[in-house]
């Protein structure tokens, strides 16, 4: 290669990578860090969960209580799960067993 071929490749290289920075630079946030994440809970419409988008922000897990009715089950989220929910995957979990059941959770970017 010429220098000054080789000059014009490293140019065009430069000037794609600031054209990548500056696009990802303008990509909007992922809703579960703006707006918070929801849980939906199979088996009793009594049972909600909100999680606050400050948390997925943080990326850090944590125990979320779910209360419906005249009982409680929480659901515990690991540092894996708030980085899916960050980048938009919905997790897919269970809550704690209380009076002997148990309820799938399906826990996505609020809308």
């Amino acid at each position: 290669m010429r220098k000054l071929d080789f000059s014009v490749a490293v140019a065009l290289g430069s000037l794609c990578s600031m054209l990548a920075i500056a696009a990802s630079c303008n990509k909007p946030a992922n809703k579960c860090v703006t707006s918070g994440a929801v849980a939906e809970i199979s088996g009793d419409a009594a049972h909600t969960l909100e999680i606050p988008a400050d948390h997925v922000k943080r990326g850090l897990g944590g125990m979320y209580s779910s209360k419906g009715g005249d009982h409680e089950h929480v659901i515990a989220l690991k540092d894996e799960d708030m980085k899916k929910l960050a980048a938009g995957t919905p997790v897919e979990t269970r809550t704690t067993s209380v009076s002997g059941h148990v309820h799938e959770a399906r826990i996505r970017c609020k809308d």
